[in-house]
């Protein structure tokens, strides 16, 4: 689905509205048999733009309509929430531990790397991750990554925690 989901944006960028209508309307009908929501929240923005087209579009939505209208206020919610950057204030409420897996998930680093790397169980590291979440009020690590580098704050003074 989220290839589905990625042909749609594509498609839509490059103005084929009718090809990017079909890749979204195969994408919502897997996704509404399957109670599918964050595959396409997480692509935020772009998919937001698409699911309005879709929604105010000329095409018969039937049964995908009131879906479509669920994903796109759920979309247009994490955008707004993942809009607003970390500020060094927010990021003083992470653990010493927490800030050393941020570094981390900034990085890239997949969760079992994250805790091969710190020396820390994987359920530790996930549970290190979904606390910063929580905190960071995100919904993924793309939200996480993006909230934390659209920052103006200053890498080391963030991430440092003077045992580093």
């Amino acid at each position: 689905m989220e290839i589905l989901n990625l042909l749609a944006i594509t498609a839509h960028n490059e103005l084929e509205n009718e090809v990017a209508a079909e890749y979204l309307e195969k994408a919502l009908s897997i996704g509404e048999a399957e109670g599918y929501v964050r595959s396409f929240v997480d692509e935020l923005a772009p998919m937001a733009a698409i699911l309005a087209a879709y929604v105010s579009g000329d095409r018969k939505l039937g049964r995908l309509l009131p879906y479509a209208r669920k994903l796109l206020a759920l979309t247009n919610e994490a955008v707004r929430s993942s809009m607003i950057p970390a500020t060094p204030e927010l990021l003083e409420f992470l653990t010493p531990a927490e800030k050393k897996v941020l570094r981390l998930l900034v990085s890239a680093r997949t969760n079992q790397e994250i805790s091969e790397e710190l020396g820390i169980s994987l359920r530790t590291a996930k549970a290190h991750a979904g606390n910063i979440y929580r905190k960071l009020n995100v919904q993924s690590r793309a939200q996480c990554i993006k909230k934390v580098i659209g920052t103006e704050v200053e890498r080391d003074s963030v991430f440092t925690d003077g045992n580093s």
